[in-house]
C-alpha cells in the first residue's frame, strides 16, 4: 500500500489504480519489451 495523501492535498490528483495492479501492468509490460527485444522487434525506448 502507498500513502498517497501528499500529493492528493498538494495537486489533488489520485492514482487511477492501486498499487499492486501498477505493479503488476508495468511489469508484465517490462517483460514483453524483453521478449520483443529478443525476437528482433521494434521496442519502444
Amino acid at each position: 500500500n502507498s500513502d498517497n495523501s501528499l500529493i492528493l492535498d498538494k495537486l489533488k490528483w489520485e492514482p487511477e489504480v492501486d498499487l499492486k495492479t501498477g505493479l503488476t501492468k508495468t511489469y508484465a509490460w517490462i517483460e514483453e519489451q524483453i521478449e520483443r527485444e529478443a525476437r528482433g522487434e521494434s521496442v519502444i525506448s
